[in-house]
C-alpha cells in the first residue's frame, strides 16, 4: 500500500511528532482489532487516531494533560498490552513546558474498548515532580510493561540530581482490570555519562520478570548525539552495574534517534548507525554481556531519521530514512542467518521525513511504519504498511493456527482455535488463550497466565511462572517445572521427564508422565495421576474419575483414596488406610492392603496375578461370585 496521513497538521513547532523510534507512538491493539497513533497536539493536548486497515484513519478520544508538552513527540513514550483480555495503554509524559530544560514527569493509564479510551487520572512518577536541570528539551525516555504487569520507565530525568540513566518500576502490578498507580520516591540510577544529557533510553522487557535497560552516552560530543550505549539489567531482584554495549565508543557522534533495540525470539537486538551509509548490530541474551552481530549491508540514511525495527520472533526488519533527495523509506530483512543483499525502498514520493518509527511486531504478516513529514510551515503524521509475509506474533486470531519453521514469539494474546506450530521455540509473554495448543520442535516459555483449550505442546521444555488455566494440559518431551500459584486444567499435564507441582493441582485428565510426579498439596481431579514410574503424592487425594494408574509403583497415601475407576499398577500397590473404589483394584503384581482393619471396600472385583498377602485373591471376572487363579491365603478359595 502506499503512504496515508494519519493525523494533519500536528503543529508547527511538531517537527519530531512521532518522537524516537521505540517510543511507541505508533501500535496495534489486539484486543480490539485496530492500529492507534498517539500525538501530541495543541498546547496541553493528547490526541488519538484509530484505524481498522491502516488506510482510513479517525480522530479519537483526546486527553487533556496537567502541563503544556511544547509539541516536543520525544518527550511522549506509550507502552499497550493486553492483560486479561483488556487492551491497557501506559503513557509517560516527560513535560518541558517552557523548553528551557524544566521537567515534569507525569505517568498515565488508560483502557480501550472499541474506539474509545478511558483515562485514568494523570500523576507524578517520582515525589521529585519539577527537574530543574537545565539540559535539553527533550528527554527520550520509554516505558514497557513486563511478563508481571510490572510498569518500568526508563528516563533520564526522573529525579533533579541526574541526567543519567535512570529507571523506575511501579510498586504494583497491572492485572488488567486494575492497576493501583504508584512509584518509589526515588528512581534508580543505572549509569553515569561521561559529559552531558542522556536524550534515549530503552526498557526492553525479556523472559519472567526481567529488564533490559540501554542508553545513550554523549562521550564528549553535544546534547542529543552519542558514542557510546550504556546498559543494566534487571535480572529479577536488583539492577547490575553500567556496562558498555558497544566493545568500542564510536569514532563519529551520532544522533540519538539513530539506535534501536528488540526483542528477537530470547536475544535483544540492538541496532545503531555509524556513519552515513553504515551500521551496527551488538545482541545480548542475558543483558550482561554482549556479542557483535553482523551489520547490515551499507546504505545512505538520514542522520536523526530514526531506525525503526520489527520482528516475527525469528527474523528481523530495520527500517531508516534515506538522505537521498526523496527522503525514501527504506528496509531491509535478517532472516536469523543473513542480511538482504540490499536495502529495498517502500516509499519513494518526495517529500521531507524524518523521525522514523515502528510497532515492533508483525501484524497480519505486515508491519506498520509512521514518520513525521513537513507540511508547509506545519507537520503532518503520515505511515505505511509494509507486507512481509510469513507468520504473525501479534494479535493471533484464527482456525487452523501459524505454522513456521523458525519462532513463534508471541508478544501479545494469541486467540485462536488450531494453535500455534513451530519448528523452534514459541516465548510467550503474555496471555495465551487457545483452542488446539501450542506446539513447538523447541521449548515453550510461558511467562504470563495461560487459558487454553487443547494444552501446550512441546518437545523440549515448559516453563510456566504463573496460573495455567487449560483444557488439554501441557505436553512436552522434557521437562514441566510448575513453580507458582494453582494449575488448573481439564486434560492434565503430560511429560517424558517430570512433572514437580508445588501448590494445588485442580484437573480433568490427570498428571501424565514416563517419569515421576511429586504432587506437594492437594490433588482434585478427574482422570487421575498417570505415570510411567512412581507417583509421590505427600498430602490428601480427594475423589477422583479414573484413577491413579503407573507402570511401576505407587508410594503410600497417606489419606484416604476414594475414587471411580481404581487403582492400577504394573508393580505394586501399597495403601495405608482406606480405598474405597468402583472398578476394583488390579495388580499384576501383588496388592499389600495394610490398612484392612480400617475400610476396603470394593464395588466390583479385586484381582491379583500370583497371589494376595491379604484375605482373598479372585481374578477378574466377577458376578456375584469371588473367582481366584491361584490359592488364597484367606477364608475363600474359588477355581475357575
Amino acid at each position: 500500500m502506499s503512504a496515508v496521513a494519519i493525523a494533519t497538521s500536528v503543529g508547527t513547532s511538531a517537527t519530531k511528532a512521532t518522537g524516537r523510534p521505540y517510543q511507541n507512538h505508533l501500535f496495534w491493539d489486539s484486543i480490539n482489532s485496530l492500529w492507534w497513533l498517539l500525538v501530541y497536539t495543541s498546547t496541553q493536548t493528547l490526541s488519538a487516531y484509530s484505524s481498522p486497515d491502516f488506510s482510513t484513519w479517525t480522530a479519537r478520544t483526546t486527553l487533556t494533560l496537567t502541563n503544556a508538552h511544547a509539541s516536543e513527540g520525544r518527550n511522549l513514550a506509550v507502552a499497550y498490552s493486553a492483560i486479561s483480555s483488556t487492551a491497557v495503554l501506559h503513557v509517560q509524559n516527560q513535560a518541558c513546558p517552557t523548553g528551557t530544560g524544566t521537567y515534569k514527569p507525569t505517568h498515565v493509564r488508560g483502557t480501550i474498548s472499541g474506539t474509545t479510551i478511558t483515562w485514568g487520572a494523570e500523576a507524578t512518577v517520582t515525589s521529585n515532580q519539577t527537574n530543574n536541570f537545565g539540559g535539553p528539551s527533550f528527554a527520550g525516555e520509554s516505558v514497557a510493561v513486563d511478563s508481571n504487569g510490572t510498569v518500568i520507565v526508563a528516563d533520564p530525568y526522573l529525579s533533579p540530581s541526574s541526567s543519567d540513566m535512570q529507571a523506575i518500576r511501579s510498586t504494583n502490578t497491572d492485572s488488567g482490570t486494575i492497576w493501583t498507580a504508584g512509584f518509589p520516591a526515588n528512581a534508580s540510577v543505572l549509569s553515569t555519562n561521561t559529559t552531558n544529557a542522556e536524550t534515549s533510553s530503552v526498557a526492553v522487557p525479556y523472559g519472567v520478570g526481567k529488564t533490559f535497560a540501554v542508553g545513550d552516552d554523549a562521550g564528549g560530543a553535544s546534547n542529543g548525539s552519542w558514542k557510546q550505549l550504556l546498559s543494566s539489567n534487571w535480572g529479577g531482584s536488583s539492577w547490575s552495574a553500567s556496562a558498555n554495549v558497544l566493545s568500542a565508543s564510536l569514532g563519529t557522534a551520532q544522533d540519538a534517534n539513530d539506535w534501536n533495540a528488540i526483542l528477537v525470539g530470547s536475544t535483544i537486538y540492538i541496532v545503531y548507525r555509524t556513519g552515513s551509509n553504515t551500521y551496527g548490530v551488538r545482541t545480548t541474551t542475558n543483558g550482561t554481556t554482549f556479542s557483535t552481530g553482523t551489520a547490515p549491508p551499507n546504505q545512505t540514511s538520514l542522520a536523526g531519521g530514526g531506525i525503526g525495527l520489527a520482528t516475527d520472533g525469528a527474523s528481523l526488519w530495520v527500517g531508516i530514512i534515506d538522505s537521498d533527495t526523496a527522503n525514501t523509506v527504506r528496509y531491509v530483512k535478517w532472516n536469523g542467518t543473513a542480511w538482504d543483499a540490499s536495502w529495498t525502498a517502500l516509499e519513494t514520493t518526495t517529500a521531507t521525513r524524518t523521525a522514523l518509527t515502528s510497532w515492533p511486531s508483525v501484524v497480519s504478516n505486515s508491519i506498520g511504519f509512521a514518520w513525521t513529514q513537513t507540511n508547509g510551515s506545519n507537520n503532518d503524521i503520515y505511515g505505511e504498511l509494509l507486507s512481509v509475509g510469513g507468520g504473525t506474533t501479534l494479535n493471533v486470531s484464527m482456525s487452523g493456527g501459524v505454522t513456521t519453521g523458525g519462532s513463534a514469539s508471541i508478544v501479545v494474546v494469541i486467540s485462536m482455535s488450531g494453535g500455534t506450530v513451530s519448528g523452534g521455540s514459541a516465548p510467550i509473554s503474555e496471555n495465551l488463550a487457545i483452542s488446539g495448543g501450542l506446539a513447538s520442535g523447541g521449548s515453550a516459555s510461558i511467562s504470563a497466565s495461560v487459558a487454553t483449550s487443547g494444552g501446550l505442546t512441546s518437545g523440549g521444555s515448559a516453563a510456566t511462572a504463573t496460573s495455567l488455566l487449560m483444557a488439554g494440559g501441557v505436553v512436552t518431551g522434557g521437562s514441566s517445572p510448575t513453580g507458582n500459584p494453582p494449575l488448573s486444567m481439564s486434560g492434565g499435564v503430560s511429560t517424558g521427564g517430570t512433572v514437580i507441582i508445588s501448590e494445588t493441582l485442580s484437573m480433568s485428565g490427570g498428571v501424565a508422565t514416563s517419569g515421576s510426579a511429586s504432587i506437594r498439596s492437594t490433588l482434585a481431579a478427574g482422570g487421575g495421576v498417570v505415570l510411567g514410574g512412581a507417583s509421590g503424592i505427600a498430602v490428601v487425594l480427594p475423589p477422583m474419575s479414573g484413577g491413579i494408574v503407573t507402570g511401576g509403583s505407587v508410594p503410600p497415601p497417606r489419606q484416604i483414596i476414594s475414587m471411580q475407576g481404581g487403582v492400577s499398577t504394573g508393580g505394586a500397590s501399597t495403601v495405608m488406610i482406606a480405598i474405597e473404589t468402583t472398578g476394583g483394584l488390579a495388580v499384576s503384581g501383588a496388592a499389600v492392603a495394610t490398612g484392612l482393619g480400617f475400610q476396603f471396600v470394593v464395588r466390583g472385583n479385586l484381582w491379583v496375578g500370583p497371589m494376595a498377602g491379604g484375605a482373598m485373591s479372585v481374578g477378574p471376572f466377577v458376578t456375584g461370585a469371588m473367582w481366584v487363579g491361584s490359592s488364597a491365603k484367606g477364608s475363600l478359595v474359588v477355581n475357575q
